[in-house]
């Protein structure tokens, strides 16, 4: 165990530390979708961890957006955010939406959100969370458009809150990501937001305050998925801060050889093996790229059964 991941046990006589707060968290272990994707199957899990679509991970651990700036790490797109020219609740003048963006199409859990609104505005918000899910990946920005106009239009909706921290950290726009990831935290009650949060402060230059924010946490509490993300943000942090060889013993654990085949477990085992690769070991990086192409469900190609489970098998430190 590392010392950073050790520091967030909770240990009573540590002075400054916290417990989690140990609920029970609404996913399942897929990554996160925006609540309005269009595809109610992606939608039936809630949480940051479970639904959220946060771009891609660049070769630091990072969590990059398309058009992400490719100089000094990430580019915080915070004051180009869409506002939208109001004349009155539910006037809002967002970009189109497409004829098929319905209300049918949104996860019945989010529907529900939604009824408490005037059946108009309902659709309206509707229309503009199903966009922003299936803009996520191919436009982010306009994605965020979207996601901000449904949050202008109904603010005090958990989901449309959850859609537009989920949008503006895909387009890089941190500030208000982490704004609206920690109004979502304070809301729900649900622990698993704090990689994104601690993930927000990375991409604002500040990592030592996404390690502080961490230790703080008892990730033992977490579910593993959620513990994972901890644990990639803190190795982030590690290596922008040029630590590699603490940036690679924080994702030494017992989740690093889990039997999982799951989205959180083969990008725990790339991030394992990026930063064994910046640290020296290209050699043992490589075994473990291959694994996580085999752990990821959507891999198309798998190496052998035997060689997955003979790494899987072997202990910390006699790989």
């Amino acid at each position: 165990m590392s010392s950073d991941e050790g520091r967030t046990s909770g240990d009573p006589g540590r002075s400054g530390d916290r417990r989690g707060s140990g609920q029970q968290r609404p996913t399942g272990a897929q990554r996160k979708r925006a609540p309005g994707s269009g595809r109610r199957s992606d939608t039936s899990n809630r949480g940051p961890t479970g639904n959220r679509k946060p771009g891609r991970r660049d070769d630091k651990g990072r969590t990059r957006a398309r058009g992400a700036s490719e100089r000094g790490g990430r580019e915080d797109r915070s004051g180009g955010t869409y506002v939208p020219a109001t004349t009155g609740r539910g006037s809002v003048q967002g970009p189109q939406v497409d004829e098929d963006a319905i209300i049918a199409e949104l996860d019945p859990s989010v529907r529900r959100e939604l009824s408490s609104l005037p059946g108009t505005l309902a659709e309206k918000v509707a229309g503009h969370l199903i966009m922003a899910g299936r803009l996520m990946d191919e436009d982010p920005e306009l994605a965020l458009q979207h996601a901000s106009t449904a949050h202008d239009l109904a603010p005090r909706v958990l989901a449309v809150r959850e859609a537009l921290a989920i949008a503006a950290y895909s387009a890089a726009d941190y500030k208000t990501a982490m704004r609206e990831a920690r109004t979502v935290r304070r809301m729900s009650g649900d622990d698993s937001w704090l990689p994104v949060i601690a993930d927000c402060e990375r991409g604002l230059g500040r990592p030592e305050r996404a390690l502080d924010m961490l230790r703080e946490t008892d990730l033992a509490a977490l579910p593993p998925e959620v513990r994972a993300e901890a644990l990639m943000v803190m190795s982030g942090a590690r290596r922008d801060l040029g630590q590699s060889e603490a940036a690679v013993a924080l994702l030494d654990t017992d989740l690093l050889r889990t039997g999982e085949r799951s989205g959180w477990a083969a990008r725990l085992r790339v991030a394992y093996a990026e930063a064994l690769a910046e640290s020296g070991c290209e050699e043992e990086a490589e075994k473990w790229r291959t694994l996580a192409a085999a752990t990821d469900p959507r891999a198309l190609g798998e190496p052998e059964t035997s060689e997955i489970w003979d790494l899987l098998e072997q202990e910390p430190g006699t790989r």
